[in-house]
């Protein structure tokens, strides 16, 4: 139910921050990503384009 809530929201232009650990969660919700690494930001792009440029795979 969150979740439909959080695209529904998203659709309608509303931003929504999102803490997850799980990339796969992610990249369903979000279209655009930061990586926070002891407080200050890594990287940020869409999940698809930090996936690819880290090397990681959604299983």
């Amino acid at each position: 139910m969150i979740r439909n809530l959080i695209k529904d929201l998203n659709k309608t232009g509303v931003t929504v921050f999102l803490t997850t650990h799980y990339i796969e969660e992610a990249d369903q919700l979000c279209q655009r990503v930061a990586m926070i690494n002891k407080g200050k930001i890594k990287a940020i792009d869409s999940p698809e384009k930090l996936r690819l440029r880290l090397g990681l795979r959604i299983h």
